[in-house]
């Protein structure tokens, strides 16, 4: 979504300008979003005393490097798979980038019938 931010403000603004880099979206991503739900006081940002959900993402992968500018990296090239562990509320959900509460094979399982249910009713 950030990527997407960024392209089209870019496409409104008829270019890449000072306006527009890779910084600014991840602010509409932390504080501003925060900022729109009226929930900057307790989100948005790494502060004591705010709930903090933290994704680590693995930039030694290929497409990733060379990481010469890690938050244009993030914005331009990484993606889901990227992910190595989310932490949300001081519990870790994904370590090693795999979910912790839920089995992925189960999921896809789940996911494959659910698809053949919809397909059977199509």
């Amino acid at each position: 979504v950030m990527r997407w931010a960024l392209a089209v403000g870019r496409i409104q603004t008829g270019g890449v300008s000072s306006e527009w880099q890779p910084h600014h979206v991840l602010e509409m991503a932390t504080m501003e979003g925060a900022r729109a739900l009226g929930l900057a006081g307790e989100i948005g940002s790494l502060v004591v005393g705010k709930k903090a959900d933290l994704v680590v993402l693995d930039f030694r992968r290929p497409h990733l490097t060379p990481c010469v500018n890690p938050l244009g990296n993030l914005i331009h090239t990484a993606q889901g798979r990227d992910v190595e562990t989310v932490i949300v509320d001081g519990q870790i959900l994904v370590e090693s980038g795999s979910p912790r509460r839920a089995s992925e094979s189960d999921v896809r399982e789940e996911a494959t019938r659910a698809v053949r249910r919809l397909w059977d009713r199509a």
